[in-house]
């Protein structure tokens, strides 16, 4: 059947209750009756008053065949996951209740244990994938932390949280046309894990001391620890701005903005963060 169809025909009687598990879009929307009906608000005047407005995140459910998707920011995507990475708490207010936080994150039943309360959990023994009845022996992502669970939508929308790592990241974008895709984000935790690699392994050298450059009017000032290197500048979009770069002049003509100093012949030092402020 259509996993979205929320027509009568559509919703045929397979199974009894927790004797099989399928991955299904239409439950949820039905639900948005029943959440309207029990509150007098619409799903968008729902999500504000709870969600939207106490943890300043913007975007709107707009209909989409059968479904209500929520259309967003990738910012706004970033606060909710750094909302469930704090257990549902944003800024000392309890957002989503710790006990639904736990059913988040913790298996919804044993068929798939690797699915929670509309997230996929990582580090359980199997897991199923969409609009198969087969069970797969371990972990969604090996490459991924064992705590780590993760929002994963159509063509590879993500988003992935690690208590353990202290981390939240997200996705957003075109991909392939999976209903869910487990391979980009196994193939996004591995290059992860290499920065991790990198950043934790001991560096007695390094570019240039974080700085933030305020001209207010006067010559900017920056600190080379080897001035003798050559030294880069690109955009947060790692876009080369000035290269041969051997003073701190032409930073002068930066508009405001973040931007990131490296050493192209030592690609093992970290860059270096610059914050232009005039």
């Amino acid at each position: 059947m259509d996993d979205n169809c929320t027509l009568p025909a559509c919703l045929q009687y397979i199974a009894a209750p927790g004797t099989r598990w399928a991955y299904h879009n239409a439950p949820y929307t039905l639900l948005d009756e029943v959440l309207q009906g029990a509150t007098g608000m619409t799903n968008n005047q729902y999500f504000f008053q709870k969600i939207g407005t106490p943890c300043g995140i913007n975007g709107l459910f707009i209909n989409s065949g059968y479904n209500k998707v929520f259309y967003s920011t990738p910012r706004n995507m970033a606060k909710y996951g750094l909302l469930l990475q704090n257990q549902g708490n944003w800024n000392g207010t309890s957002i989503i209740p710790t006990g639904y936080h736990t059913l988040m994150t913790t298996p919804s039943q044993n068929l798939n244990q690797s699915y929670g309360y509309l997230t996929w959990l990582n580090g359980q023994n199997h897991y199923m994938i969409p609009g198969s009845q087969w069970v797969i022996p371990g972990m969604i992502a090996p490459n991924a932390p064992a705590d780590t669970y993760a929002a994963l939508g159509k063509n590879g929308q993500i988003i992935s949280v690690s208590p353990q790592e202290n981390i939240t990241w997200i996705r957003m974008g075109n991909g392939n046309s999976e209903l869910v895709s487990f391979t980009l984000i196994n193939d996004i935790w591995s290059k992860l894990q290499h920065i991790f690699c990198v950043n934790n392994a001991p560096k007695e050298n390094k570019t240039a001391e974080w700085v933030v450059i305020n001209n207010n009017g006067s010559n900017p000032s920056f600190i080379f620890d080897q001035p003798q290197l050559d030294y880069i500048i690109t955009d947060i979009l790692g876009k080369k701005i000035f290269s041969q770069l051997k003073d701190a002049s032409p930073i002068a003509h930066l508009k405001n903005g973040v931007y990131y100093l490296s050493c192209p012949s030592h690609p093992e030092w970290l860059s270096q963060k610059i914050v232009i402020q005039h």
